[in-house]
């Protein structure tokens, strides 16, 4: 009799070692699923796996040098542009474009197409930049400010997007009267 009650627990027993096995199994393998999931999750987010292998850069023209530079994700970028022509440089309007002007190279495509200065294209300047003008001298810097344009309006994007760019600038070298349009730098950064 005592052996038939024990036969009786066996299959039992079985059943919630087979259970218990189970739920180990889904426990273990659901948990590193969430871990593997939450780490790619991780990964993505921090834009790490974006297509897009260009580093930043600034490519100024001949007599310019960017010390530093960035665009926020609306828009906006900032630059701070020495330059080293041996003048003084009167700098009464800026603008930034993803292209340049299909029939003059020195020109943007999108934006304040002319470089015009504060008061003739105050949308282009955040910050009121360039609101009295702006003077570089020579082996100095300063930092521009402006909107940068597409095709569709201000150059807006997400944080860890990639802008390319140029930046123009209208200027007057001290002492002579003739403006110039200029671009001054292509400009290849992330979003921030």
């Amino acid at each position: 009799m005592g052996k038939r009650k024990i036969d009786a627990c066996v299959p039992r027993q079985n059943g919630i070692l087979k259970a218990q096995s189970a739920l180990d199994y889904l426990i273990s393998y659901g948990s590193a699923l969430l871990i593997i999931a939450a780490a790619i999750y991780i990964i993505a987010s921090s834009g790490v796996l974006t297509p897009y292998l260009s580093g930043s850069s600034c490519t100024p023209a001949p007599g310019y040098i960017c010390n530093a530079y960035a665009i926020n994700s609306s828009g906006v970028l900032t630059v701070k542009l020495a330059q080293v022509t041996g003048v003084g440089l009167q700098i009464k309007g800026a603008a930034c474009s993803t292209a340049v002007n299909s029939t003059n190279a020195s020109m943007p495509r999108y934006g304040n197409i002319y470089v015009k200065n504060y008061a003739a294209y105050p949308a282009s300047y955040p910050n009121n930049d360039l609101l009295n003008q702006m003077v570089i001298q020579s082996d100095s810097s300063n930092s521009i400010y402006v909107y940068c344009y597409g095709a569709g309006g201000h150059a807006s994007s997400k944080p860890g997007n990639i802008f390319n760019g140029y930046l123009f600038i209208n200027y007057t070298i001290a002492g002579l009267t003739a403006s110039n349009i200029r671009e001054v730098a292509e400009i290849t950064t992330k979003y921030s």
